[in-house]
């Protein structure tokens, strides 16, 4: 009797076994056939929403075979109905917005420094003239008298002397030797138009540094007439003062040579 009640049970144990069983693989084949038929399938996995592709069914073919022909494995779980809802309205994942990386802000290029200007200091003599002094002349309107003077006196070769005093931009010239008398020139480099005096009356000159090694004074009479250009720069141990007449452009030279130390 006891063997016979142990065989019922048995066997009552198996069929409900093997229906347990063939309910549950005709779940598994309803649920691949749902996920199958479906035209896309999305998947979600932390912040990436992927849609899924829809794969063709295989023959024999189960819901974790499928889950093996994403690329992303077993790690996605598919979406519920509330958040497919939430994924069409774009409220699930906002876009991140990328804040632009600060630019490191550019060095501003150091101005180059400037050259020390030149020092005009000592006592200069005109040794030579260079160019066409006479046409100078005439081109700034000098009478034949004072032409002829000039000329006399081979335009100050040997006579003319020059006397610098120069402190950085402040500047001081006496002149000997003219045909009309000696004067003293005064003016601050670089401080814009000045009144100082002239070979023969007060004049207005306006000194720059037209290079870092030249000097240029523009001068004219009081009331502007008798425009001339000078500029004064060092040749090896020689001061060049260049002339130019500003309304007709002709030009000359005087070459100085250092007489005494500075």
């Amino acid at each position: 009797i006891y063997i016979f009640v142990s065989s019922c049970f048995v066997a009552m144990g198996t069929t409900a076994c093997n229906q347990a069983l063939s309910d549950l693989d005709k779940d598994e084949i309803t649920q691949s056939e749902k996920i199958q038929d479906a035209a896309t399938l999305q998947w979600v996995d932390a912040d990436v929403v992927v849609p899924r592709p829809k794969q063709k069914s295989r023959p024999g073919s189960t819901l974790s075979d499928d889950w093996k022909v994403h690329p992303l494995g077993t790690s996605l779980t598919p979406m519920d109905p509330e958040h497919q809802k939430l994924a069409s309205q774009r409220k699930l994942h906002p876009p991140r917005v990328h804040r632009p990386i600060p630019a490191s802000p550019s060095r501003q290029p150091s101005s180059p420094c400037r050259p020390k200007p030149p020092n005009f200091t000592g006592s200069w003599l005109c040794t030579s003239i260079e160019g066409d002094m006479e046409a100078f002349m005439v081109a700034m309107d000098a009478s034949w008298a004072k032409r002829s003077a000039a000329a006399l006196i081979s335009y100050g070769v040997g006579i003319l002397a020059r006397a610098i005093v120069q402190s950085g931009d402040d500047f001081q010239c006496q002149i000997f030797g003219t045909p009309s008398s000696d004067f003293k020139q005064r003016f601050k480099i670089g401080a814009g138009r000045q009144k100082t005096a002239g070979p023969e009356a007060p004049c207005f000159v306006t000194p720059t540094w037209e290079q870092p090694q030249v000097l240029r004074v523009d001068q004219t009479e009081l009331d502007g007439s008798s425009p001339i250009t000078t500029r004064q720069y060092l040749r090896g141990r020689d001061l060049v003062l260049a002339m130019t007449a500003t309304l007709r452009g002709q030009t000359a030279a005087m070459i100085f040579s250092l007489q005494k130390p500075r």
